[in-house]
């Protein structure tokens, strides 16, 4: 689960209107794919860019599917034998766990998750970066029954060969996925991952970050999509020295966030019972006092056991919302929250809309 994340520049303000991209509609590519959800307003040229993939995904879906098949599948031929007339792919990762559609890609690209494209399970032939700009972005991933929540500012880097599924977003959801081949990748960036395994990887933002993160994603973006005349013989220099400093800025916020493993260790201690967690019980099983525990929060990830606990029971509230018919009320019990009022007035904050809104959104989708 990632957080809002700006890294620090002294004129965010405009570097907070930045976005990101990616050239991944779905999936996958012989790379990497960024998705990234984030915060701020989008530039009308950027808008204007996503607005023409929605347009293009929705067009390609409807008049070019077996084309977009065979371009983006490596079992292409397989999948149109079975899907002829583009039948969704079925959504029950335990029959598909050998026969899961694996998408191909061979250069680098930058696209907004649309809210055309419907889930199945896939993996990839590359890593995937989901980015999310504004809203949330949720997932499942393997065999894990939760769904992956990603909030704004948070991303999350899918190696090759995971299977995974992207839900469907609401029309106020950027979702920016980016494409990264695998030698690029591996030339870029591979000895930071190497030696820990080919997991997910997830890119929290601390809550004292500035927001190079979104400036990094917008030179990204003006790199691909504007031509000024003096941008092509520098082109792929300069996309690689933005994606390497982009990788440099993530990788140091989930540092701040994740050092020592604390935030991990108090979130799972929250998940146990969060309806009735006290900090207290928290820090007698992990070995701290209360006090302790607060100090530690406070300086190595920028945040109060309150902040952590609060983002949590978003996180949950979020799910059963989109999961569940349960009542409002029912939520607030699930959730901790002694009064429905209490839950909807927090909601409202942190989601920017009613728990009702959130649910038809997501639903409809």
């Amino acid at each position: 689960m990632l957080k809002t994340g700006q890294i620090f520049f002294r004129n965010s303000e405009k570097a907070g209107d930045c976005f990101a991209v990616d050239n991944l509609s779905d999936g996958s590519f012989e790379g990497c794919v960024i998705m990234i959800l984030a915060g701020g307003k989008v530039d009308k040229r950027i808008n204007d860019i996503f607005d023409y993939q929605e347009m293009e995904d929705r067009l390609e879906l409807q008049t070019n599917y077996c084309n977009l098949i065979r371009r983006e599948f490596k079992d292409s031929g397989e999948i149109l034998s079975k899907n002829p007339s583009g039948a969704r792919f079925h959504m029950d990762r335990h029959l598909l766990v050998s026969r899961v559609p694996v998408r191909i890609a061979t250069e680098f690209s930058i696209r907004k998750h649309t809210t055309i494209l419907t889930p199945y399970y896939h993996r990839h032939e590359f890593y995937e970066l989901m980015y999310v700009y504004e809203g949330i972005g949720r997932q499942y991933i393997n065999d894990d029954e939760r769904e992956a929540i990603l909030h704004k500012g948070e991303a999350c880097l899918i190696p090759p060969g995971t299977i995974h599924a992207v839900m469907p977003i609401g029309q106020e959801d950027i979702i920016l996925k980016m494409v990264i081949p695998t030698e690029m990748f591996q030339e870029l960036w591979n000895h930071e991952f190497e030696a820990k395994g080919n997991e997910v990887r997830f890119f929290p933002v601390p809550m004292n970050s500035d927001g190079s993160v979104r400036w990094l994603l917008t030179k990204l973006l003006e790199e691909l999509y504007f031509d000024d005349g003096h941008r092509d013989s520098y082109k792929q220099i300069s996309v690689k020295s933005y994606l390497t400093l982009l990788f440099v800025a993530l990788t140091r916020n989930r540092t701040d966030f994740l050092e020592n493993g604390l935030l991990y260790q108090v979130s799972r201690q929250i998940g146990y019972d969060l309806k009735h967690v006290q900090l207290r019980e928290v820090a007698e099983n992990m070995g701290y006092s209360p006090r302790h525990l607060e100090r530690l929060l406070r300086e190595k990830a920028g945040c109060t056991f309150s902040d952590v606990l609060q983002k949590l029971r978003m996180d949950t509230a979020a799910q059963l919302l989109t999961e569940t018919d349960d009542t409002l009320e029912q939520i607030a019990e699930k959730t901790g929250y002694q009064t429905q009022a209490g839950l909807y007035k927090r909601f409202c904050a942190v989601f920017g809309m009613t728990p009702g809104r959130y649910r038809r959104l997501h639903r409809d989708e």
